[in-house]
């Protein structure tokens, strides 16, 4: 391990605001956002010998990407909920997980056989990572109007989920956002039905158009036969 390190992710990230006036004098905005991160990598205390200060920042570490680890999984899997408020770097990365983002990531592994456990694991979360679907949209100019009601609407849905979430009730998300998501859920099984319903229609019509294939290729044998019989007779005759 490197005696020297500071043990800690490193989140660098960079908002660019471009403000433009339309043909109607009206004042449009566009916004990017770049995010560089560097993950620290998980550290196994009991060989590292790390202690104290440093055995509770490897702690945090390997908790947080646990976390990171559970997002990509359920991502992965389209599990119905991605549990990104779970750690603060899984919240800050949203958008580069499964968001409208490109993301690229680079993983780097030790090619010593005594870090082959943390090698594997760097490998697993590449595989799993590298499976994940992003939506990559270009950025759209808005109006100041537009954007700040996208931003209210935002704080809306925050402030329910944490009123919801202090009142303990279970459900850590506002009753109206945990019915939407029951909603998208239950319209993802309704055309999953209808699809497999359909294909079962398919696989039907295939079965007997291939009954109808081998019964029109047993009458193309017969009549063959049939011909070439006729035709022995008539050389035979003639």
């Amino acid at each position: 391990m490197n005696a020297h390190s500071s043990r800690s992710h490193s989140v660098f990230s960079v908002t660019i605001h471009i403000k433009e006036n339309s043909i109607d004098g009206e004042e449009l905005l566009k916004t990017g956002k770049l995010n560089l991160v560097d993950l620290a990598g998980s550290e196994n205390i009991g060989r590292s010998g790390a202690v104290d200060k440093r055995a509770r920042e490897a702690g945090n570490i390997n908790q947080s990407l646990l976390t990171l680890g559970r997002v990509i999984t359920s991502l992965v899997e389209h599990a119905p909920h991605v549990p990104y408020r779970e750690s603060k770097l899984t919240r800050l990365l949203q958008d580069s997980l499964g968001g409208r983002t490109k993301t690229s990531i680079i993983a780097t592994i030790s090619p010593g056989a005594i870090n082959l456990e943390e090698t594997l694991s760097t490998l697993d979360y590449a595989h799993k990572a590298k499976n994940i679907t992003n939506r990559p949209e270009v950025n759209q100019k808005l109006t100041k109007r537009a954007l700040i009601k996208e931003y209210t609407e935002e704080i809306e849905r925050l402030r329910k989920d944490l009123i919801a979430a202090r009142e303990k009730n279970g459900i850590f998300l506002s009753e109206d956002n945990y019915k939407a998501m029951e909603n998208k859920i239950s319209s993802q099984e309704d055309k999953i039905k209808e699809q497999t319903e359909e294909l079962k229609k398919i696989q039907e019509m295939y079965f007997i158009q291939t009954k109808e294939l081998e019964e029109i290729t047993k009458t193309l044998e017969d009549t063959q036969e049939t011909l070439s019989t006729t035709k022995k007779v008539m050389q035979f005759i003639f």
